[in-house]
């Protein structure tokens, strides 16, 4: 049997199905990370802030928003985001978040605004508060600071030579981390 074949027969089987769901609810990113954060030994702090990152950000930074019902303030990048503001199960508006949109897979104007977003938010913190990051896919390209020299036409250029030849990922974000002070550690500094 093909895999086409076999893919369409399986999505008529009702037990295919439910291992399909299960797999599915396994890495469901809003459920690991609260699972991550119920079991978290987090180290003491004043204040707690959250940073999305990611085309799974918004999910991943509304399940950190109901685990700190107290946090400050949280700045969410993602691909297309489903609303200026993050709801809660209960429906309420978390105002205290940011929702902003970057360009993916190639960055665009929009990742230069949320780059320098992501760092001005990340310089209003101290020593004593926590910065809870939350990044998943796609994050790379949605959050840009090119180095001093380069241009975002010199990021896209590179990106887009890169995704054409067939390059990896991990081929791409070795490149960018040269060419963005963001990348590689370069938010924490």
């Amino acid at each position: 049997m093909d895999a086409n074949r076999f893919a369409t027969c399986s999505l008529h089987n009702p037990r295919m199905m439910r291992i399909l769901a299960a797999a599915i609810d396994a890495v469901e990113p809003s459920k690991l990370v609260l699972d991550y954060l119920q079991k978290a030994d987090l180290p003491k702090h004043n204040r707690v802030f959250l940073l999305g990152i990611g085309k799974a950000s918004e999910a991943m930074t509304q399940a950190a928003a109901e685990f700190f019902d107290d946090f400050m303030e949280g700045l969410v990048v993602t691909k297309r985001a489903s609303s200026p503001t993050l709801r809660l199960r209960s429906g309420q508006a978390r105002s205290r978040i940011t929702v902003i949109e970057g360009g993916h897979p190639v960055p665009d104007e929009r990742s230069l605004a949320a780059g320098q977003a992501s760092l001005d938010f990340a310089s209003k913190l101290n020593e004593d508060d926590a910065l809870i990051c939350l990044i998943s896919g796609g994050g790379s390209a949605l959050v840009t600071g090119p180095r001093e020299g380069i241009t975002l036409a010199d990021i896209q250029s590179q990106t887009s030579s890169l995704l054409a030849s067939g390059a990896t990922i991990h081929e791409i974000n070795n490149l960018r981390r040269q060419l963005d002070r963001i990348k590689g550690g370069g938010l924490a500094r």
